[in-house]
C-alpha cells in the first residue's frame, strides 16, 4: 500500500521544472523541529546529510518522537550495496510511495533522479543538513536536487566560514617553494630563495584547483546560496528558536548503545574474524551485532590491546584508531641518532633561510615538526615541560610562513586567530594523535596574567602504550610476512624499515616519556 502524500504545502507552489523557495535556517535545532513536526503530519519526507552520522542519529530521533512503525528507508555507507538496498533505488520512484521518510547521504549515488509522472508533488518536504570540509557547494546541491518537484526546501548548512588562503599566486608560490611540484622548481637562487618556473603548467594547474575548493570551502554558505539564486530559487532564511534540541536524546542513547555492544561484543577465532573482515571490505549487509563484533576485533588486532570503557570513551567520534596510527608514525621520529642528528631537524632546516618554507611531507611528519618549534619534544621524547603563548613565538612563525602546506597536508585550515591564540592551534594539531593541552597554572607577571598548558601525563602514556602496541603488531605481521616470501610486498618490507626492532619496543616508552624537567 502506498503511503499517501501529506497536505499540501502553501509555503510555495512548484510547476514543471520551474524552482521556487529554498529556506535556510539558521539554527540547526530548529530545523530537526521541524522535521520531526512534518512526520508527525504524515508529511513524506526526503532527508540527506554529509554526515553519515548525523543520518544514524536523525534516524533514531524519529523514531523516539514520532514511533516505531513510521515507514522509513535509510541509506548510507554501511548499506549501499545491500541487495534491497540496489533494488530500491533502480525503481526509486515506485518504491519512494510506499514509504513516508527516505534519509541518506551521498551513498544514494550520483545518477538518482526521483521525478514523478506529470511532475507530481510527491515528496512534501526535502531536508538538508551540511557539515564543512566534506564536500563543495555544488555537491550538496545536486544533493538535494534528487528530488525535482518537492513540495518544499528546508537547508541548514554549517555556518562557519574559514581562513583558507585563496590567492592562486600566493599558492603557487607556497606550492613552489615546498617542492609540491618538483618539475617546476629550477633550484636556489644566490638570495637562498627557491626560483620555479611560474608559467609551469602543472603547478599552475595544481594552484587554481587548490584556490577552487578553498574558496567553496572558505564561503560554503554564501556560495551554495549564490548557486541556488542562479539557478532561479529565491533564499530564505529563517531564525527561528528551538525550546531543545530532539537530536541530542537520540545521540546520547547511541553512543550509550554502541558502548553497551562493544563491551558486550564477543572475541572471535581468526577463521570466524576472516570471514566477517571480508564480508566488510565488500560492503555486505551486515547486522548490528555484526558489525559491532567486528570493529572491536579489528580494533584489538590492529592495536594488539583489549578494548575496555576508557578506550571506548576515548573514541567517541571514531578515530581513535586513526590517531593511534598517526602517533605510531610519529614515534620513532623523535629519536636521535648516535651523534646526536635528528630527522626533525633536516625537515627544519629550510626555514632557517629567508622565506624558506617546510616541504610538504606526510602528516606524521608535519605533526613532529609542529611539536618541536612549540617545545613539547626533545631529541629524546616528549618534554614535561610547560608551554604558554610567549613560548610558541615560533610556532606562530612557522605556522605564518607555511599557512598553505600545512593547511593542504592536514586538511584544514588553520585557525583565524592562530597568531593570538596559539595553543588553540596546537590543540587542533594534537588531536591527530590523541593527545591534547591543559591548563597547567595561572601565574601574574608585571599585572600580565600568563598561563601554562601541558599534555597531561596520564594521557601521554595511554596513547603511547596504544601506539608501541600498535607498531608491535604491525613489526610481528611484516615478520610473518617475511617468514613467507611468496607474500612478502614492498610494504611489509618498508614497514620493517620504518619500524624499531622488537627488541627495541620494550625501551621505547619510558624513552618517549623521559624529557627535560
Amino acid at each position: 500500500m502506498n503511503w499517501p502524500p501529506g497536505p499540501a504545502c502553501t509555503a510555495l507552489t512548484m510547476k514543471t521544472m520551474i524552482p521556487a523557495l529554498s529556506q535556510l535556517h539558521k539554527n540547526r535545532a530548529f530545523l530537526e523541529q521541524e522535521v520531526i513536526a512534518a512526520v508527525k503530519r504524515g508529511e513524506r519526507c526526503f532527508i540527506v546529510s554529509n554526515s553519515k552520522r548525523f543520518i544514524d542519529a536523525a534516524r533514531r530521533m524519529i523514531q523516539t518522537e514520532c514511533g516505531d512503525q513510521i515507514a522509513m528507508r535509510v541509506i548510507t555507507r554501511e548499506n549501499s550495496r545491500d541487495d534491497s538496498i540496489v533494488r530500491f533505488l533502480a525503481n526509486i520512484k515506485e518504491e519512494f510511495c510506499r514509504i513516508q521518510v527516505l534519509a541518506g547521504t551521498p551513498s544514494i549515488g550520483t545518477g538518482i533522479d526521483i521525478t514523478f509522472p506529470n511532475d507530481q508533488v510527491l515528496v512534501d518536504r526535502v531536508f538538508g543538513f551540511f557539515y564543512p570540509f566534506v564536500n563543495t557547494h555544488t555537491d550538496i546541491d545536486q544533493q538535494l536536487s534528487r528530488v525535482r518537484h518537492p513540495g518544499r526546501v528546508d537547508v541548514w548548512v554549517n555556518p562557519a566560514t574559514f581562513n583558507f588562503t585563496s590567492n592562486v599566486d600566493v599558492i603557487k608560490d607556497d606550492l613552489a617553494r615546498a617542492y609540491v611540484v618538483p618539475k617546476a622548481v629550477r633550484g636556489r637562487r644566490s638570495d637562498g630563495l627557491v626560483d620555479y618556473d611560474r608559467d609551469d603548467p602543472l603547478l599552475n594547474l595544481y594552484a587554481h584547483v587548490v584556490a577552487l575548493q578553498r574558496a567553496s570551502k572558505n564561503r560554503l554558505v554564501e556560495l551554495f546560496c549564490a548557486l541556488r539564486e542562479s539557478n532561479g530559487w529565491t533564499v530564505e532564511w529563517v531564525a527561528g528558536t528551538p525550546s531543545a534540541s530532539p537530536m541530542t536524546v537520540a545521540k546520547d542513547m547511541l553512543e550509550a548503545e554502541r558502548a553497551e555492544m562493544l563491551l558486550a561484543a564477543p572475541s572471535v577465532d581468526d577463521a570466524d574474524y576472516i570471514e566477517l573482515d571480508e564480508k566488510v571490505s565488500k560492503g555486505a549487509n551486515l547486522t548490528k551485532e555484526e558489525r559491532t563484533t567486528h570493529e572491536r576485533n579489528h580494533f584489538e588486532r590492529t592495536v594488539g590491546v583489549r578494548l575496555d570503557e576508557n578506550l571506548i570513551e576515548m573514541n567517541t567520534d571514531g578515530r581513535l584508531l586513526d590517531k593511534v596510527r598517526t602517533l605510531a608514525g610519529v614515534l620513532p621520529l623523535l629519536a636521535m641518532d648516535d651523534r646526536g642528528n635528528d630527522l626533525v631537524s633536516a625537515l627544519l632546516e629550510p626555514t632557517d633561510t629567508p622565506k624558506g618554507r617546510l616541504q610538504k611531507r606526510e602528516t606524521e611528519q608535519l605533526i613532529t615538526v609542529l611539536m618541536r618549534v612549540a617545545n613539547l619534544t626533545a631529541g629524546n621524547g616528549f618534554n614535561k615541560g610547560l608551554v604558554s603563548v610567549d613560548t610558541l613565538t615560533r610556532f606562530v612563525a612557522i605556522c605564518r610562513e607555511n599557512r598553505t602546506v600545512i593547511e593542504e597536508v592536514m586538511h584544514e585550515p588553520l585557525r583565524g586567530d592562530f597568531h593570538k591564540k596559539p595553543t588553540r592551534q596546537l590543540n587542533a594539531f594534537l588531536k591527530h594523535i590523541g593527545l591534547e593541552l591543559t591548563l597547567a597554572k595561572v601565574e601574574k607577571i608585571a599585572g600580565r596574567k600568563i598561563r601554562y598548558y601541558t599534555i597531561p601525563a596520564d594521557l601521554l602514556a595511554t596513547m603511547t602504550r596504544l601506539a608501541l602496541s600498535y607498531r608491535g603488531v604491525e613489526a610481528r605481521l611484516a615478520e610473518e610476512r617475511e617468514m613467507a616470501p611468496r607474500r612478502r610486498s614492498n610494504h611489509a618490507e618498508q614497514t620493517m624499515i620504518a619500524g624499531p626492532t622488537p627488541a627495541e619496543e620494550s625501551h621505547l616508552l619510558s624513552r618517549f616519556l623521559l624529557g627535560p624537567p
